[in-house]
């Protein structure tokens, strides 16, 4: 039987991944051909991107036909049988997958990826060593090779991994695309010296430093222009974004600003002309610009292959780049415009945190080499500087056939002895489907900022990203009350194993394996230890907490969100007296009010903002009036840091009164609140459904 090939990627997007994918594909095909008996293969496509912007050739959109999954149950029986899988996506794809929307394709990609006999990673990143996060997805999931497409990544792979590496350059093929004029800006850039750059409008692209640089060096002529194609992030809406008609004027700001920090001596005000291309353009268009162009300039701070340069080269066109990163597999000092700049720490890129490192580009160089183009352009020298650059790529060889080939003989390779698959992935259906995507969630979150780092509007982003993901859920809630000891650990694990679980402080040590979010704050709290599988942790206090330590809860401690409390200790403002639940909704704010009471102060805002339908409680007991000690499931110990203050007379009264009203409130809101254990003293109004 053949060995059986699956191979992911988002071959319908736009992006640079997508431009690759295609091209892969298309020279896979051309050997499949020649060696028909040699793959089964299968391709999975991902849609990552919000777009509707046709990318495919009718040669691309046959090949995928030809190949691509139709149905689960085709993606079921095929993966039975030994397979190999490529995924051809960024390393922190797989944990992000739980985030999109609904969408079968992502659910099934993940147990794909897992069922393999064996998962080869094809990927690029940007920085000077590869992402800890990524070594330890390798790890976890037994990636057993990764192929990238330059010497940049698998060099410094290779000085901090073991794993098998290969090399893989993109497929190149651009210099034939038909050409399609844009006419906004035929009269803008005629007879001028055109500049142009082309990618996302992201921090590590560093439209900053070309912006600025440009402006520096031809604020006092006319006869140049810069022509800037770029877009914001169309990923779906688990990433924030500026919709398309939106993006022009959000960009255009930014370029204004960068300009009028540039102060000329002797002149009012800069002539240094920018047009601005916002928008997903056809290959036409794109073509044309290309054709247009006198210099490409891209002043990255750090690219995995660099594919507008290499399609700028391949339309005979001169490149400016910083000297560094991946394009120096294909381009040399002769041929090109190099800027120097020095390796520094990543900033203003929330999934490159500053523990890594990509190449700060010199404003002064880029100058120099800016206007060494523009001197070679007057004297019609520069076209026989990108006629040098294309000679110079075409030496490399990043033809379909070639990278066919090179592709053919990696996969020929690694079909070498497979391992039976794991067939379970597709039947298993005990697993709780809560625990990936609470691990996408965590990846999320840690995006924005990492963990045990807090301020509003860290906490902010990090709460907006946690709305509806559980939208229609049944939620269980496990609080700290005698009533939870009615029911044994492994009972719990049973019954509640493919339920959403929040847990309250030591709640979490009773059934840590089928936790998926524990909460707790200040008071009873103790330094929690997390099981392999580690939940989503919320933390809140209405102390001062540093936003780079964990303060009183001890240097142990570990949290995802931290919520933070005015230090307004007033008891007449506590929600069990005020009852303004609505107020504190966290679409709304994410200040919470102090206590007592953690349920309303916290908790149920959670799991209403996480779009729970039905809430069961366990271990939500309170006291019988009159008491002013507080009873738990647990012994307390010398375990705990900080033991809780005496309640107040009439606390207990008015928090069981409170319960009658946060229930009525989370009614109206949609939600049903139960009370899932015996012996609790929650108002009788609160429906009891107790766990059987």
């Amino acid at each position: 039987m053949k060995p059986r090939l699956v191979y992911i990627s988002q071959f319908r997007d736009a992006c640079g991944y997508a431009v690759a994918a295609r091209g892969y594909l298309r020279a896979l095909e051309k050997h499949l051909q020649i060696n028909p008996d040699s793959f089964d293969l299968k391709v999975y496509n991902i849609n990552a991107e919000n777009t509707s912007v046709k990318r495919l050739t009718h040669n691309e959109e046959d090949i995928l036909s030809k190949y691509e999954f139709t149905s689960e149950t085709e993606i079921e029986k095929f993966c039975s049988d030994p397979y190999i899988v490529v995924w051809h996506l960024p390393a922190p794809m797989y944990t992000l997958a739980g985030l999109y929307p609904a969408d079968h394709c992502w659910k099934t990609f993940t147990k794909v990826v897992k069922g393999a006999s064996k998962n080869i990673n094809l990927t690029v990143w940007e920085t000077k060593e590869p992402p800890e996060a990524w070594l330890k997805m390798y790890d976890m999931l037994k990636t057993e090779a990764v192929i990238m497409p330059c010497n940049f990544n698998k060099s410094a792979l290779e000085e901090t991994s073991k794993i098998k590496t290969y090399k893989l350059p993109h497929v190149i093929d651009f210099k034939n695309t038909k050409s399609i004029p844009i006419r906004d800006i035929e009269k803008e850039i005629k007879d001028k010296f055109v500049v142009f750059s082309m990618s996302q409008w992201i921090p590590r692209k560093g439209f900053d430093k070309l912006v600025e640089a440009y402006t520096m060096e031809f604020g006092k002529q006319e006869d140049t222009v810069l022509v800037i194609k770029t877009y914001l992030n169309v990923m779906h809406d688990f990433l924030e974004q500026v919709p398309l008609d939106k993006q022009a004027q959000h960009i255009g700001a930014q370029i204004s600003q960068t300009k009028s920090r540039v102060f000329l001596s002797d002149v009012r005000e800069s002539k240094a002309k920018v047009v601005l291309v916002c928008d997903l353009l056809p290959s036409e268009n794109i073509s044309w610009l290309y054709d247009k162009t006198d210099l490409f300039a891209l002043m990255t701070r750090g690219e995995g292959f660099g594919l507008t340069v290499a399609e700028a080269i391949d339309k005979k066109k001169p490149v400016l780049v910083p000297k560094a990163s991946a394009y120096l597999d294909f381009t040399n000092e002769e041929s090109s415009f190099y800027v120097d700049g020095s390796w520094e720490p990543c900033h203003s890129s929330p999934e490159l945190h500053s523990d890594l490192s990509w190449f700060e580009p010199s404003t002064k160089s880029a100058r120099l080499q800016l206007r060494e183009a523009y001197n070679l352009w007057k004297n019609g020298k520069l076209a026989q500087v990108g006629q040098s650059a294309h000679d110079y790529l075409s030496e490399c060889n990043f033809t379909e056939e070639k990278v066919g080939q090179d592709f053919f003989d990696i996969l020929k390779e690694e079909s070498k002895n497979l391992k039976p698959t794991d067939a379970e992935m597709f039947t298993n259906k005990s697993e709780s489907v809560f625990k990936e995507k609470i691990a996408s969630l965590r990846w999320s979150l840690s995006s924005v900022a990492p963990a045990e780092v807090a301020t509003k509007n860290i906490t902010t982003s990090k709460v907006n990203k946690l709305t509806g993901q559980f939208a229609g859920e049944d939620c269980y809630i496990l609080g700290c009350g005698p009533s939870l000891a009615n029911y044994s650990p492994d009972f719990l694990r049973e019954k509640l194993k493919d339920k959403l679980v929040i847990a309250l402080k030591q709640a979490y040590n009773y059934a840590p394996e089928i936790v998926d979010i524990h909460m707790f704050n200040s008071n009873n709290v103790q330094a929690y230890e997390y099981t392999k599988s580690r939940p989503l942790v919320i933390g809140s206090s209405a102390e001062n907490l540093p936003t780079t330590s964990r303060g009183l809860w001890s240097t142990k401690q570990e949290f995802d969100i931290f919520f933070f409390m005015p230090d307004d200790k007033n008891y007449a403002n506590a929600l069990c007296n005020a009852r303004n639940f609505n107020d504190y909704t966290l679409d709304k704010t994410i200040y919470r009010p102090w206590g007592p009471g953690m349920m309303y102060e916290t908790v149920l805002h959670t799991a209403l903002h996480l779009g729970v339908e039905n809430i069961y409680t366990i271990g939500w007991d309170m006291e019988n009036p009159g008491t002013t000690t507080s009873h738990h499931f647990y012994e307390d110990t010398n375990k705990i840091i900080r033991k809780p203050d005496l309640m107040k007379k009439d606390e207990i009264v008015r928090n069981i009164e409170a319960s009658k009203d946060v229930h009525n409130w989370l009614k109206q809101k949609g939600v049903n609140l139960y009370i899932g254990s015996e012996g609790s003293h929650v108002h009788s109004d609160v429906p009891r459904k107790i766990l059987a």
